[in-house]
């Protein structure tokens, strides 16, 4: 298959079918175009992005070329710069890596203290909820003679209360700083 997920048998009809004198990249291009509209249910193939190739590693052995009777001749030099640049290719990418997993580390680190940051807020938010359930239950419970279901919210808003007063301490030492 090609880069564009055709396979040959189709660039060759391709090509053929556009002819000598129109092998342009634009009636190429309408042509499996045409192709790919004349069935809409049939799946394209779009190729995944290439994944980043690790440069070879350095040579175990590096032939010292220089002759004894001279000086380094003409080849050396060009020898030495080849060497060099793949030394510099190699160097460069480990520093991108480095950076990627750096910069990986720091996103998460970051996601991790924004989401339990929103799960503080939205205890906070659930306690306050429940102790307002809580209320308009006791209240109307009041009102119906206080029968044994109106004990148990008042146990339960209780509970509520004290996880309401630990939420807002750690709310506050999370925004203020890290306490640990």
């Amino acid at each position: 298959m090609s880069a564009r997920g055709s396979s040959p048998d189709d660039e060759e009809e391709i090509s053929a079918s556009v002819g000598i004198h129109g092998n342009k990249a634009t009636e190429v291009q309408r042509l499996r175009l045409e192709r790919l509209m004349a069935n809409p249910e049939k799946p394209a193939h779009i190729p995944d992005r290439p994944k980043d190739r690790a440069p070879p590693p350095p040579a175990e052995y590096v032939r010292f070329y220089m002759g004894s009777s001279a000086g380094a001749g003409s080849g050396e030099f060009h020898i030495y710069r080849n060497l060099r640049r793949k030394e510099q290719n190699r160097m460069k990418y480990i520093e991108e890596q480095a950076k990627k997993d750096e910069a990986q580390t720091e996103f998460e680190k970051k996601a991790a203290e924004q989401q339990r940051l929103e799960d503080l807020k939205s205890a906070k938010s659930r306690a306050k909820r429940l102790k307002k359930k809580a209320k308009q239950q006791a209240k109307r419970s009041k009102g119906s003679c206080g029968s044994p279901a109106a004990k148990e919210p008042e146990s339960d808003s209780s509970d509520i209360e004290d996880e309401e007063k630990s939420v807002p301490n750690q709310l506050s030492q999370g925004v203020s700083g890290e306490s640990k």
